[in-house]
Parts: structure tokens; C-alpha cells; sequence
């Protein structure tokens, strides 16, 4: 399999491989699919990106209760911000900026920093929507989602995020001896007993609704403990009920002890789901392979959507490709306060953004993989220091992952 890998990646035809014996018949039509996955409505190259936006993320702060170590914005470039944070009336004032516009807006997304040390500024912006669409000023109402470390919360926040419907997401890194090892607070004490409570108050005042999703950073805290990818899926639906999780490999920049010693832990936990009759929890890995091939969604040209179909407001009022950029001189697209989407610097940001094509650029260009992968600009940014440059370890994992899915695919195919 790895000769035929490397042989589709080196551009070779795939009926030619199958006839020279590097690659198996069965695997032409896999490939063959791969390069022929018709556009479908719905998917981020279609996306109405003049008069749409699928989010709009608002960087409340960098303030965070938290201190763990693998946190990105350790080394990130917003520092002059952390003493800084959205007001209510600023981040409203954001939103009807944005939907002036951009008449739909999928989703509000509240980051940070940690974003639930400033309830009202998320309450006052959900109120705020509400009315917009109530009054008729815009069509269609955003859904909004909160990310949070899990450490705060009450029963106002609870009702707030009852009443609008808010999709919440706890970041949380296991059981308590794997996650207080680098999900602590300033003065090193773990954080899960908290987190644990808190989800469980949300869970009983959402009846199980809310967190929806759980996000989890996988690291080598996991392999020296032996909690496998396959393990903690385990404990985040059956110990914890819920049922989406978003595990992935830890971006050790700012810790590099915690680095993953390579992509087999992932490979291995998708095997066994693939081979699993178990519905109760999802993959996201899985999942997104999957939809992308049984669907024939191909992925967009795009590296990501951000700067096209994405911006983040900073505390500042910068506006930014994502929160990921948020500080970062480079990649500043504007400000709220002076005149941006007519602006010369927006509009050429966005332009560049949106005409660089991945699939003509190395080294995507030359991967197997380049119409299933989902990449991210400011992740690149973070691990290569080159927003276009993927992080080789990325790569393998997603290489990994969609061989793993097409040999299930075409074993399935042929029983």
C-alpha cells in the first residue's frame, strides 16, 4: 500500500499503476474517486462568500484563569491585547458592522482568552441578534457558540446560554490525572474537578443538551499514561455523555515534551472504529473523511476559509483572518473604527486569501490526500511559522487517517 501511496502522491495515473502491479485493482476506482469528487452545494467551495459569512468569531480577550501548558497563545502575537477585552457595546457594535455587510451570518462564535469571564459582553450579543431578527433587520438568526475551558460557570451564565441556544464546548484533556497535567491553573493546580463539575451542572439545567462537544488536546501525557485516542473517545462518551469530540494533536510549540512520538495513536483508533459497530460516540477524523467520500464533497482550493468566509474582531478592534492572527501585524485586515470592507488593505487581504490555491502549491499539490484534507492556516502559522506551510506531522496523520478509511472503503466494496 505505501508503493501505491507514493505513487498516486508522485502524480502517477492510477489505472497505469494498477497495470504495472503498484497499485491493486480494486484501489483504482478509490483513487479515481478522489480526483473526481464533483462539487456539492453546501461545501466551503461553493460557499456565498460575498453576501455570507459562515463565522464570525469574536475575540472577546486573551485573559484566561488558566494557564496550560501547551496554550497557543503563549507564543502568540496578541500580547499587547491581554489587558484588553470587548465591551458589550463594542462587540454589538461589531455585529452590526458585520451583518451591514454580510446579510447572513451562520455562526457567533465567542473565543478567547477565556470568553465566560465576560458574560455580559456574550449575553448583550445574543440579546442583540434576537432583536435584529425579530425586528426584521436581518433574515436569518446566527447560531452562536462559546468555547470555554469549562472553569466558570453559573447559574445566570447557564440560563443565557438555556435561553439563546448556544452550542458550548469544554475543553477538557481527559481524566483528571492525564488533564492536570497541562490543563492547570497560574498556580499549577489542575483544573479537571472543576470542569467535571461544571459540566455536569450544565448537562442537568440543559437536560444532557449542552456541552455538545468536547475539545481535547492529545499529547504525550496520553501515551506515557497508556490512555489511547480509542480510550479517551471512551471516557468522553460513556463517563462523561458526550457524544462529539474534537481530539487532536497537541500543538506542543510552547511545551515540547508534550509532542505526540508520531501519527500511529490516531491511525490505530480510527482502525478500530471503522471496524467498531459503536454509534455512541463519533470521531471527528472519521467522520469528516468519511462524509467527504460517501457524500463526494470535495474540499475547497482553499487552505482554510479564514480571511474569506471567516474574520475575528480582537479586543482592539482588529480584524483578522481568525484568532489565530489576532496581534499579528501581518495578517491585520482592518479595523472596526475606520472604514474596512471598501478598504484597499481588506479587500487585497482577502483577495490573496482567497486566490491561493492549495492544490497548486507544494507540497499539497503533490498529495494523495489534497481533496480530503481540512487545513488551517493559523495552525500552520503556529508550527511551521509559514501560514502555508503545513506541518509535516499534520500531513502523515491526515495521510494515515484517508488510507485507513479507503482500504476499509474498498474492502467493504468488494465483500
Amino acid at each position: 500500500m505505501k508503493q501505491a501511496i507514493e505513487a498516486i502522491a508522485a502524480g502517477k495515473d492510477a489505472g497505469q499503476a494498477a497495470k504495472e502491479g503498484i497499485l491493486p485493482e480494486s484501489f483504482r476506482e478509490a483513487f479515481k474517486l478522489l480526483e473526481e469528487l464533483p462539487e456539492q452545494p453546501g461545501s466551503s467551495a461553493n460557499f456565498d462568500c460575498d453576501s455570507s459569512l459562515n463565522q464570525l468569531i469574536l475575540y472577546i480577550s486573551s485573559n484566561c484563569n488558566m494557564a496550560c501548558r501547551y496554550c497557543f497563545e503563549r507564543g502568540s502575537a496578541d500580547k499587547g491585547l491581554r489587558s484588553l477585552a470587548l465591551s458589550p457595546e463594542m462587540a454589538c457594535k461589531v455585529v452590526d458592522l458585520f451583518f451591514a455587510r454580510f446579510p447572513r451570518i451562520r455562526f457567533i462564535k465567542f473565543f478567547g482568552g477565556e470568553p465566560l469571564l465576560y458574560p455580559k459582553v456574550i449575553e448583550q450579543v445574543c440579546a442583540h441578534a434576537e432583536t435584529l431578527y425579530r425586528s426584521s433587520c436581518i433574515a436569518c438568526m446566527p447560531e452562536f457558540i462559546v468555547v470555554t475551558n469549562g472553569t466558570i460557570m453559573d447559574e445566570r451564565i447557564a440560563d443565557f446560554l438555556v435561553r439563546y441556544d448556544v452550542h458550548v464546548v469544554f475543553s477538557l484533556d481527559g481524566p483528571p490525572p492525564v488533564n492536570d497535567a497541562a490543563r492547570i491553573y497560574p498556580n499549577g493546580a489542575g483544573s479537571a474537578e472543576r470542569v467535571i463539575k461544571n459540566l455536569r451542572y450544565l448537562q442537568k439545567k440543559t437536560k444532557g443538551k449542552q456541552p455538545e462537544s468536547i475539545n481535547a488536546a492529545y499529547s504525550s501525557i496520553h501515551e506515557r499514561t497508556g490512555l489511547t485516542v480509542s480510550g479517551l473517545l471512551k471516557y468522553i462518551s460513556d463517563d462523561l455523555g458526550i457524544r462529539d469530540s474534537h481530539i487532536v494533536p497537541v500543538d506542543a510549540g510552547s511545551a515540547p515534551d508534550l509532542q505526540l512520538s508520531g501519527t500511529e495513536c490516531f491511525a490505530e483508533a480510527l482502525s478500530e472504529r471503522l471496524h467498531s459497530d459503536d454509534d455512541h460516540s463519533r470521531f471527528w477524523i472519521l467522520d469528516a473523511l468519511k462524509k467527504k467520500i460517501t457524500k463526494k464533497i470535495r474540499s475547497s482550493p482553499l487552505f482554510c476559509e479564514a480571511g474569506v468566509a471567516k474574520f475575528a474582531v480582537a479586543a482592539d478592534g482588529g480584524v483578522y483572518p481568525c484568532q489565530m492572527f489576532a496581534g499579528n501585524a501581518d495578517f491585520l485586515m482592518g479595523r472596526i473604527d475606520e472604514p474596512l470592507f471598501d478598504n484597499p488593505r481588506f479587500l487585497d487581504a482577502r483577495k490573496r486569501l482567497a486566490q491561493r490555491d492549495r492544490f497548486k502549491t507544494a507540497p499539497c499539490s503533490d498529495c494523495f490526500a489534497r481533496r480530503l484534507c481540512v487545513g488551517c492556516i493559523g495552525a500552520n502559522l503556529y508550527r511551521t511559522g509559514d501560514a502555508y506551510r503545513p506541518d509535516p506531522f499534520l500531513c502523515d496523520l491526515i495521510r494515515v487517517c484517508a488510507e485507513q478509511v479507503i482500504l476499509k472503503m474498498v474492502d467493504s466494496a468488494g465483500s
